[in-house]
Formats: C-alpha cells, sequence, structure tokens
C-alpha cells in the first residue's frame, strides 16, 4: 500500500526491502526495461529464433551504428 509520501510497503512487515520508494527512479534501468520487452513482443510474436536484423530493428539499431 502506497503512503502519502510514495512509499510502497507491505502490511504486517517491517523488513527493509519490502520498502520500495516510488520517487526515486533510475532512468538507464527504466530505458533498458523498455528495451528488453519490445524484444520480449517481438520474440512473443515469431514463430522462429530471431535474426540479428530482427533483433536490431526491435532495439532501434541501425547496422551501420552497430557496427562503429
Amino acid at each position: 500500500m502506497a503512503s502519502a509520501d510514495g512509499v510502497l510497503s507491505r502490511d504486517g512487515e517491517d523488513d527493509a526491502r519490502a520498502e520500495l520508494d516510488l520517487r526515486v527512479q533510475d532512468p538507464a534501468a527504466l530505458e533498458e526495461i523498455e528495451l528488453y520487452s519490445e524484444l520480449i513482443i517481438v520474440a512473443g510474436e515469431s514463430t522462429q529464433p530471431l535474426s540479428q536484423d530482427e533483433i536490431d530493428r526491435a532495439l532501434g539499431v541501425s547496422r551501420s551504428a552497430a557496427r562503429s
């Protein structure tokens, strides 16, 4: 349950690991999660293993940028 200060904790637990401060964000981690999600979606729609080109397209990477 989230409190007014944005801290999420589980009822009845005092363990510090049970608290999540929703005000703290890591932009790099969020971007990685977004990219990973896109790759999972594309892979889930495919009936065969993805080619490197398909992976690059899903991640928004051009072949010329990937080589440099």
